[in-house]
């Protein structure tokens, strides 16, 4: 007898061969960059324009050496556990109340922009610091490695914090639980030399702090009919809200270069004038792909740095480019960005040591 509760219904029985195909996939559209009308000036021009617009933003470039005493997984990326190594370095200057630092006073802010001091690792897209973390080993790492990263600290509030960083760096807290021993031995400044060549010297902070002046640059050599870049870490290319898939257009890549490295020097306090992105976008405009051997990987949204992201899981994954690209053209209006590109990184999450390039 049948239950007249039970409001069950039979449904039909699908053998495979019955049911419907799965729908497709829409394709997801490639990523574009308005370019103004007109022509460009000449290019000595806007490279002289773009050297004024970079000179006098205080940038020091720091290298880091050190050993490791215990085992630890970098992974895939480690400039994630840079960022978070750094962390605990920083975070005992904080003197915010609660778990987040955000006070435009407090040292550790100054040196990492508004962050989490508790929990995962996250802050700011354009925090005055960079990891460079390219040398440093992936995987599994086994007792007394060698470890190498570059840090880059931009802008004069952070530039001021510089010498209590590289006094904390002498003399670690102690880790985290089942965390390794980290020591660095030895701290680094990239500095220019008297003809122009960059070199790393022993940092000295009790004089002038040694900063590294972009608009001097004159490495890495930037061929005139030919670039080669290489992204060395996931570079995204999306801004905020955007859907679309990266290329290698140059176009494309000198709007997101412009775009992240204007905003980073207004961020960090620089008064200079603006980078002429109109023109820099019409010469790049005029190059064309010799040889494309990039790739788009999916990362974490919140490695992009986005204020408030307490969850990075949760967040999504974003598309990045990695791989490398050349292409035939004239790039001597845009030596002088790339260079500081080379030097700086681009895009959003370079805390996380994203947006590592080469150029050559």
């Amino acid at each position: 007898m049948v239950n007249p509760s039970d409001e069950r219904v039979k449904t039909h029985k699908w053998f495979r061969w019955q049911q419907r195909p799965p729908e497709p996939d829409l394709p997801v559209p490639d990523l574009k960059a308005f370019v103004p009308e007109g022509a460009p000036p000449a290019a000595a021009l806007i490279a002289d324009r773009t050297a004024q617009a970079l000179a006098g933003w205080p940038i020091l470039s720091l290298r880091l050496l050190g050993t490791m005493k215990g085992n630890q997984a970098f992974g895939s990326n480690p400039g994630k556990w840079a960022r978070a190594h750094l962390g605990d370095v920083i975070d005992p200057f904080c003197i915010c109340p609660g778990d987040r630092c955000r006070f435009d006073d407090c040292p550790a802010g100054q040196l990492m922009g508004r962050h989490a001091t508790e929990g995962r690792p996250e802050g700011e897209a354009w925090a005055p610091l960079v990891v460079r973390a390219n040398d440093m080993p992936t995987g599994k790492v086994s007792e007394r490695t060698s470890l190498k990263m570059e840090v880059v600290l931009a802008g004069e509030q952070s530039i001021n914090q510089a010498p209590m960083f590289i006094e904390a760096l002498k003399d670690l807290p102690p880790p985290p639980p089942k965390a390794p021993v980290v020591s660095w031995s030895t701290v680094q400044a990239l500095v220019l030399g008297d003809e122009g060549e960059l070199r790393f010297r022993k940092v000295d902070m009790s004089g002038p702090p040694p900063l590294l002046h972009l608009e001097r640059l004159a490495e890495p050599k930037v061929r005139r009919t030919r670039l080669t870049m290489t992204f060395l870490t996931a570079t995204p290319l999306s801004r905020m809200g955007e859907e679309g898939r990266p290329t290698a257009d140059l176009t494309l890549i000198v709007d997101r270069m412009t775009r992240s490295m204007g905003a980073w020097m207004g961020r960090t306090g620089h008064k200079g004038p603006r980078l002429p992105v109109d023109d820099l976008l019409r010469s790049a405009a005029a190059a064309t792909i010799s040889s494309d051997n990039s790739r788009v990987i999916e990362i974490p949204a919140g490695m992009m740095g986005a204020a408030g992201a307490r969850d990075a899981a949760s967040a999504g994954r974003v598309p990045a480019l990695t791989g490398s690209i050349t292409w035939k053209g004239e790039f001597t209006a845009l030596a002088p960005l790339l260079r500081a590109a080379h030097h700086l990184g681009m895009g959003p999450g370079r805390q996380h040591g994203l947006g590592q390039i080469v150029i050559r």
